[in-house]
């Protein structure tokens, strides 16, 4: 009888915990789910974060944060999202709370750099970048801390870190133009046309090694070389006050006075301009939840023909005053001026959120879906146009052809 038994409880415990393993399996199985849902999320607030669309990255990543708590990929892109709206005490708050779940957590500390050297607290930044340093050592680390101590007046300390980063990464082109930099301000020009030109052959389409190198063969006296630099620059960077100076003194050594003098008065009237934005984006980074601020950026940029900078602006300040339907909407066409349709399309779909019964609003949509063959979402917005609007004959006309696409 008691073999009996024995037999018995030993089939109930193997029952138990078999029962026990399937719910742990469960578990973890739903733990799975839930963690891939988040991650999801996540990689949905990057996009939205890439198109400075700031408020719906941030909703991807509450969304995650409901999903799975405390989980470090979320604290962290969150920083990221409030690096971008410079509002660095709410970044800092994020990071923060990375480094209490993993305090050698990789790219925490550098960022922290970044945000403490926009504002210029060279050795705030200098202690992150060494923190960096101490949990992982990437050549991008050691050239934030040659920048920080350029700042600082350590040319030593910068040049050693410089060459630290190339011994990492001997193809580091921002390390190369740095040590340029440095070789300028010690009179090496020789030296620093070298190391400028090998920043320059591992990234010939980048604007600023262009202007820098072309500055510095103006510099050494090779003024027709320099030329087609100086040229490329003022095409792509209409805006940029250095680079007409050179161009047009350049010109002038050159013989072609009348365009020399021509560029100089360009020159002349973008020093002003320049000074004016540089004024204007110190108030937004000092005061970062002022909408007005943002604004102002925007439009000195945009009167400076720096349009995808001054978008940027824009909906910096859309982040900060959400429920203005007049911004919104006008940023919204500004967008779809510069033929960003994405934003556009984004922005105005917000407006109607907030109004439904913005005629004009329904029309401009009802356009772009049937421009992107979304004939059903424009039938739709051309006929709430028309609700709104009962008179308006070009709805009337684009709704009879949308239809017949429809159909």
């Amino acid at each position: 009888m008691n073999r009996y038994k024995f037999i018995f409880f030993f089939f109930v415990l193997i029952f138990a915990s078999c029962e026990q393993f399937d719910k742990q399996k469960e578990v973890t199985l739903t733990q799975k789910k839930a963690v891939l849902k988040a991650v999801d999320l996540l990689n949905k607030s990057k996009v939205f974060l890439k198109l400075k669309q700031f408020e719906k990255s941030l909703i991807m990543i509450d969304s995650a944060e409901i999903i799975v708590p405390n989980y470090i990929g979320v604290y962290f892109l969150k920083a990221k999202v409030y690096d971008e709206l410079k509002m660095f005490d709410l970044s800092k708050e994020n990071y923060e709370k990375v480094l209490n779940l993993d305090s050698k957590y990789p790219g925490v500390n550098f960022n922290l750099g970044n945000n403490a050297l926009t504002i210029s607290k060279f050795e705030e930044a200098l202690n992150y970048f060494k923190k960096e340093l101490a949990i992982k050592e990437t050549a991008k680390t050691w050239v934030s801390l040659a920048v920080s101590y350029t700042n600082l007046y350590q040319p030593d300390s910068s040049e050693f870190a410089l060459k630290k980063a190339l011994k990492l990464d001997n193809e580091y082109s921002k390390a190369f133009i740095l040590l340029g930099q440095f070789f300028k301000d010690s009179g090496e020009i020789e030296q620093a046309i070298n190391y400028t030109k090998k920043a320059l052959d591992l990234d010939p389409q980048n604007i600023d090694y262009q202007y820098f190198y072309g500055s510095l063969l103006f510099q050494n006296g090779k003024f027709s070389v320099a030329l087609p630099f100086l040229e490329s620059v003022v095409k792509k960077k209409p805006w940029d006050y250095w680079a007409y100076n050179n161009l047009a003194q350049a010109l002038i050594r050159l013989g072609n006075k009348e365009k020399g003098e021509k560029f100089l008065l360009i020159a002349d009237s973008l020093e002003n301009k320049n000074s004016i934005i540089d004024l204007a984006k110190n108030q937004a980074q000092s005061n970062p939840y002022n909408v007005v601020n943002w604004i102002k950026l925007g439009d000195d940029l945009r009167g400076s023909g720096r349009f995808n900078e001054s978008l940027d602006a824009y909906k910096s300040a859309i982040f900060i005053d959400n429920k203005n339907e007049f911004l919104i909407q006008n940023v919204a066409l500004f967008a779809l001026t510069l033929k960003d349709t994405i934003s556009g399309v984004t922005l105005l779909e917000k407006v109607i959120s907030l109004n439904n019964k913005n005629a004009d609003v329904w029309f401009n949509l009802g356009i772009i879906y049937a421009h992107q063959r979304r004939y059903n979402l424009s039938k739709n917005a051309l006929e709430k146009t028309l609700e709104l609007k009962p008179n308006d004959k070009i709805a009337l006309e684009h709704l009879n052809q949308v239809k017949q696409w429809v159909d």
